[in-house]
Formats: C-alpha cells, sequence, structure tokens
C-alpha cells in the first residue's frame, strides 16, 4: 500500500488517461499484496480520483473521449463518490460499469447508492443466479412495461362466435300416405196389406122411351183380399286410397363462424412471476440486457477460452506493459526513491544494526 500511495514521478494521471483514450488495469484481488480493507481504501481513492478528475474535462472533450470505468465486485468500493458519477459525471464522458453479486450488497452500504445505482444506470445485465428477492426486484425494474396482460393462459378456451357468413340451406321432404276402408249396411222390411170389394150390376130395357128394370139380370158380387211382404238388402263397400308427396326448397340464412378463444389471462402479479422465473433460471451463456427506452432482449455471451500458458503470456504482457508505460515501477525503485525522499528530509538513513550491535547500549 506504501509503495502504491507514495510515488510522485510514477503517479497515474487520469486526465491524460482519459483524454488520450488509454487503458489503465489495476489489479486489487492480489491477496497476496493487498490485504482486504487495503485494497477497498486504494479502490476508493482511485474512484475518487477519477471523479474529481472527469469534472474537470470539458463537455467538447468527453463527447470526443468518453472513459469508461469499469468496477468488479464493486461492492467493496461503493460511497459516495460512485453515487455522484451516477448522477454528475455523464456529460463529463465518464460512465460506469458496475458488477455485483447480489441487491443486498448495495443495500448495506446505504439506501442513497442502492437508489443511485438501481435509478441511474442507463443499461441493467442480469446473468441469472439471483435469489428469489433479487428476481422479483429485477422483473419489476426491467421487465414491468413488456408484460403482456393479453397473453392466454393454455388450455382454457371456448368456442365463441367471431362472424357471420351467408350460407344457403337445401331441404328436402317426401310424404306417403295409405287409407284403407270398409263399410257394411243391411237392412230389413215387412208389408201387408187387406183389399175387400163389394158390387150389384143391374139389367133395364127401354121400350118405346120407357125403362123396363130386368129382375133376373140382377147380380151381387163380394169379395175380400189380404196382401203381406218380407223384404231384406244387405250392402258391402271396401275402399283403399294411397298418396305420394315430394317437396324441395332452398333458403339463404346467416351461419356462425366460430373460434376456440382463450377466456382466462395472465395479470400483472401473474406476468411478474413469470418473469421473475426467467431471471432466476435462464439459460446457460445468455445474459437479459434492459436498456433505459428499449426493449428487455437474451443475448448470448461470448465464451473466452482459456489460454493454456497463462503465466507466460502474463509475464511477457508485464514486461511490455512495464517497458511502455509510465505508470509502472519496480519495486526496488520505488524503495530507493522513498529512501532519496527520507534522506532529503531526515538525513542520512543509518544502516540497520546487527544482532551484536542489538545489544551493545550506548
Amino acid at each position: 500500500m506504501r509503495l502504491v500511495v507514495g510515488q510522485r514521478e510514477h503517479a497515474i494521471d487520469f486526465r491524460a488517461a482519459m483524454d488520450n483514450g488509454e487503458v489503465v488495469l489495476v489489479n486489487l484481488g492480489a491477496r497476496s499484496a493487498f490485504s482486504y480493507e487495503n485494497a477497498r481504501v486504494l479502490g476508493t481513492l482511485l474512484i475518487n480520483d477519477l471523479f474529481l478528475t472527469a469534472l474537470g474535462r470539458d463537455e467538447k472533450t468527453a463527447q470526443r473521449r468518453p472513459f469508461a470505468l469499469y468496477v468488479d465486485e464493486a461492492y467493496d468500493f461503493l460511497s459516495g463518490d460512485v453515487e455522484r458519477i451516477l448522477d454528475q459525471t455523464r456529460k463529463f464522458g465518464l460512465h460506469a460499469v458496475l458488477a455485483h453479486q447480489r441487491l443486498g450488497q448495495l443495500k448495506e452500504r446505504g439506501e442513497g447508492i442502492y437508489n443511485a445505482v438501481m435509478g441511474s444506470t442507463q443499461t441493467k445485465i442480469v446473468l441469472g443466479g439471483l435469489a428469489d428477492d433479487d428476481a422479483a426486484i429485477m422483473a419489476r425494474e426491467i421487465m414491468r412495461g413488456e408484460i403482456d396482460l393479453t397473453k392466454p393462459k393454455p388450455g382454457i378456451t371456448m368456442p365463441v362466435v367471431v362472424d357471420e357468413v351467408p350460407f344457403w340451406l337445401e331441404s328436402e321432404s317426401s310424404t306417403q300416405a295409405s287409407a284403407f276402408s270398409t263399410s257394411h249396411s243391411e237392412g230389413y222390411g215387412t208389408g201387408e196389406a187387406s183389399t175387400i170389394s163389394q158390387g150389384e150390376a143391374a139389367s133395364y130395357a127401354v121400350i118405346n122411351g120407357t125403362f123396363f128394370s130386368n129382375p133376373s139380370a140382377m147380380s151381387i158380387a163380394n169379395g175380400s183380399a189380404v196382401v203381406s211382404n218380407t223384404s231384406r238388402s244387405v250392402a258391402w263397400t271396401e275402399g283403399s286410397t294411397t298418396s305420394h308427396g315430394r317437396t324441395r326448397g332452398r333458403s339463404q340464412t346467416l351461419k356462425p363462424v366460430r373460434e376456440e378463444r382463450p377466456t382466462h389471462f395472465y395479470n400483472l402479479e401473474e406476468g411478474l412471476h413469470l418473469a421473475t422465473l426467467k431471471l432466476r433460471n435462464p439459460p446457460d451463456q445468455t445474459a437479459i440486457v434492459k436498456r433505459r427506452g428499449k426493449r428487455t432482449v437474451r443475448v448470448d455471451t461470448v465464451q473466452v477460452k482459456r489460454v493454456l500458458d497463462v503465466p507466460k503470456m502474463l509475464g511477457r504482457f508485464r514486461e511490455k506493459t512495464s517497458a511502455r508505460s509510465p505508470y509502472v515501477n519496480s519495486s526496488e525503485a520505488v524503495h530507493a526513491e522513498f529512501d532519496r525522499r527520507q534522506a532529503v528530509l531526515f538525513g542520512p538513513i543509518p544502516a540497520p544494526k546487527t544482532e551484536e550491535d542489538f545489544w551493545v547500549t550506548e
């Protein structure tokens, strides 16, 4: 820690780095070189220096040379400076990219920092593996406006009339009727008649105009007759009738058009629950990205292949960086610089005593 903050000749010039588009890599994860607390202090100091340097840039230079600050495990270095960077330095060309594991880590640093990170960041990226509470919060934060409240629930449908079309109806009917009738009639009649007759006959003669009766020619007749008759009549009548009929017709009507339509739809809470599940368990090597003013999308992440000879490549990188960067210096050179400054301030540094000299009192 003393070797880093105690230098003057090789101090990092963040203004030059910003304006020239340089890349500054700071490794605070080397626990063999820094303790956890020292790493937090150094990271916080660097972020504070970046913030103050950014405030001195003009807007024209900021637009020409934007500078991105990437902070991994950002919760270790969150302070009021990060909050102010998110709120104030965008117009000065300083843009922060903060990576962290849980939302609770932001809340531990204070309500103001939590609200600044959640409200002022323009782009939010979720890589999955969130706890239920964090996934629910992020679902409301980045996916609430995209929940489709007209999305039907599968399997719950019913036929619904959606239209009516003209339709011709054709009808045909046939009829057949049969009738059979039988009639029987029978009559009886009886009649009787009686006749009684009586008659007289006399003969007369006319002589010289005088009528003379002849008694011998007179006759008397009497008679009677009785007549009776009986009659009977019988009549039988049979008949049958068969009729056939066939009718055809054609008429126009409206035929309903039915479709299976859903009857139940997802509400807001159910939509948020589905979004929470998506954030909770996304597919491998994918990320959910939400940019302000844009729709949430899922993107595939790039799988970086592991380099076989990492130590050798890192060694070459350090050598090239040390030779080209004005901000890198060896620890031996830094110790020598400290000794020279201390000699100027306090005089020559006495050589350390040996073990024998240590026990000798003056």
